[in-house]
């Protein structure tokens, strides 16, 4: 038998009007789960086992209050003087000037995520979120389709909120070591690729281009010129 919202339970709740960790318990359990759904979806998937230990529909209404009121006083926090974005390697970007709870030099950053041998460009994203929350790394991360890192070329971006300085500084160097390793490896000519290798170049040629006409342009007549087409936002296969 389903029981019959209230009137006030058919209310939508706005994450951005609950202020208050008093505002979040005078909610229904019911109410207090469709804040969290609507937080993951809008946010990314914040609220998960991986951060809290439970999934978000076995969690008690104390632990879906704690829950909820962690995200937001971590968000609350998070004061951006500059909106600009900086890389700090072909993957790793945070804001220029952000400031954030103490203990932290990198309030928000992003990490993007392609696909690559290991896994599809989502598959590697889960992973290293994964890997953040479960060893308490961070205060919060997030993994959603590219956003901020659209325009760089990423299918995936995972936001990290407070990661801890010397994780930060420990994946800034792997990445530099792995750059590094790249550079050394002989530069095989596009033509001479397998075919896979090719049409993901092109790709990734073609997303860090489309936003400016005459770039976008050349990554368009390449495509064509190596035998593929685009469908869509996709190179494929000419055949």
């Amino acid at each position: 038998m389903k029981t019959k919202l209230s009137a006030k339970e058919k209310t939508v709740i706005v994450f951005s009007d609950i202020k208050r960790i008093e505002d979040l318990q005078a909610l229904t359990i019911r109410r207090l789960k469709a804040l969290a759904s609507r937080i993951n979806k809008e946010l990314g998937q914040l609220i998960v086992k991986a951060k809290f230990g439970k999934v978000m529909s076995n969690m008690t209404k104390a632990e879906l209050i704690h829950a909820i009121e962690s995200v937001r006083v971590c968000r609350a926090q998070t004061e951006m003087r500059d909106s600009t974005l900086i890389a700090v390697s072909n993957r790793i970007y945070e804001y220029n000037r952000c400031d954030g709870a103490p203990g932290s030099l990198h309030w928000i950053t992003y990490f993007g995520f392609n696909k690559t041998s290991e896994g599809s460009a989502n598959q590697n994203a889960e992973r290293f979120r994964q890997w953040l929350l479960k060893n308490k790394y961070c205060r919060l991360a997030a993994i959603r389709k590219s956003d901020r890192l659209k325009n760089f070329g990423f299918e995936f971006e995972v936001k990290v909120w407070g990661i801890k300085n010397n994780i930060f500084d420990l994946i800034v160097s792997k990445e530099a070591k792995a750059k590094e390793q790249e550079m050394k490896k002989p530069i095989i000519p596009l033509a001479e690729r397998p075919l896979e290798e090719q049409r993901e170049a092109l790709q990734r040629q073609y997303d860090l281009a489309k936003s400016n006409p005459l770039t976008r342009n050349h990554a368009v007549k390449n495509i064509y010129l190596f035998g593929f087409e685009l469908v869509g936002e996709l190179v494929d296969y000419k055949f």
